[in-house]
């Protein structure tokens, strides 16, 4: 009886290897077109109003009043789930990757809103979530929107193999969204990812790029009620034997506790987050969650400005930064009366630096006379003090 588990247990283990050794070993697809001076491996092609810029490291599309746009017949041997674009920009916006194909009359153009970020990161694209994205030779490439200056370097297009796609899956389950204002009302259930890419990118959006495992669960049990009460209706003895009611409540049941485990994890998640990011750091380096250190910041500003009745203050999104500093600094109040405040309150703007000169500016633009930076903990975060120039306005 031994000798028989035992041999049971190898072809067991025997069979699996069969099917998973070859998924493991499936080698992905990878196409990277380089824009380097020097190094362009396919033939790309500015369309509209748009200036194309040799460098060492890139192309730098400049676009005007019009939108411009970078494309390319060249076809790729495979179809790809994912591609990612590295790009540099002078502040944070967006353009699209589009496509369009070379077989269609009519000559549609799809399209994916692609995010661009200054310090030149990979911007991802998620190929394999747009239904429009399929076989077939097509004319792709870059839509510039206008007043643009984007510098592009490489794009990676990318077909994962089955083995990662399997890995993600089971990835997808320790993945949790962070603490958010609407986390008081409700939180995301557990959201299913099918390549790396996309559980990287799954809760950085609203609503989440994935797959909602309680839609799945929802659809499932639904078809199995309805085989039910179909079974029941027609006298269908086969399924009667197969399936009752009671394998029903098991199977939500089974679904209950799988959610409620999940959501019992994310909440502890927030609460690691928070140690780490924020209860174990010192005031110098720590993070409270989507604030980033904006409470540090904005009690050591109100220290600075408590000899003011009013400042400017300007922040990436007023909400709820703007409320929150009239709670901090008060007495003193935020006051947007540019030309007549001295004292600039800004936390992270991209957009606001101080100059050679010592003067605040705004997109490169002088709006105060050279003035001293009171505090300042990063690149576009400060406390300003500096008489502000006639007539100058920063939105």
């Amino acid at each position: 009886m031994h000798d028989q588990m035992r041999r049971a247990t190898m072809l067991f283990i025997t069979g699996i290897a069969c099917v998973w050794l070859p998924i493991q070993t499936q080698a992905k697809e990878v196409v990277t077109f380089e824009f380097g001076d020097g190094k362009i491996n396919a033939e790309w092609n500015g369309s509209g109003p748009v200036t194309v810029e040799k460098r060492a490291d890139g192309i730098l599309l400049t676009t005007g009043d019009g939108t411009g746009m970078l494309l390319t017949e060249s076809q790729l041997a495979f179809l790809p789930d994912t591609a990612e674009i590295e790009a540099e920009t002078p502040v944070p916006s967006s353009m699209k990757f589009i496509w369009s194909y070379l077989s269609d009359p009519e000559e549609l153009t799809a399209y994916i809103e692609v995010g661009l970020h200054t310090n030149g990161e990979h911007n991802p694209v998620l190929l394999s979530r747009s239904p429009d994205w399929k076989s077939g030779e097509k004319e792709m490439g870059l839509l510039i929107y206008p007043r643009s200056s984007i510098l592009i370097k490489k794009i990676h297009f990318t077909q994962w193999n089955t083995f990662e796609k399997v890995t993600s899956f089971f990835r997808s389950w320790t993945q949790f969204d962070r603490m958010r204002p609407y986390t008081i009302n409700f939180v995301w259930g557990p959201q299913i990812g099918w390549n790396p890419l996309e559980v990287q990118m799954m809760f950085k959006s609203v609503p989440p790029i994935a797959t909602s495992v309680v839609w799945l669960l929802s659809i499932g049990l639904t078809v199995f009620f309805i085989v039910l009460l179909m079974s029941r209706v027609f006298g269908l003895s086969t399924l009667r034997r197969l399936l009752n009611t009671r394998i029903l409540f098991v199977a939500i049941g089974c679904s209950w506790l799988l959610l409620d485990l999940y959501m019992g994890a994310q909440y502890l998640s927030w609460v690691r987050t928070d140690y780490r990011t924020y209860i174990s750091q010192s005031p110098e380096d720590r993070t409270f969650r989507d604030r980033d250190n904006f409470y540090d910041f904005a009690t050591k500003a109100a220290e600075l400005v408590r000899d003011r009745e009013t400042y400017i203050f300007m922040s990436e999104v007023p909400w709820p930064f703007l409320g929150n500093m009239r709670y901090i600094t008060y007495p003193s109040i935020p006051a947007f009366r540019v030309g007549f405040d001295d004292t600039w309150v800004i936390f992270d703007r991209s957009e606001m630096d101080v100059g050679a000169a010592d003067e605040l500016t705004f997109n490169g633009e002088a709006v105060t006379y050279p003035g001293t930076v009171l505090f300042r903990p990063s690149t576009h975060t400060m406390v300003f003090r500096g008489a502000p120039l006639p007539l100058q306005s920063a939105q």
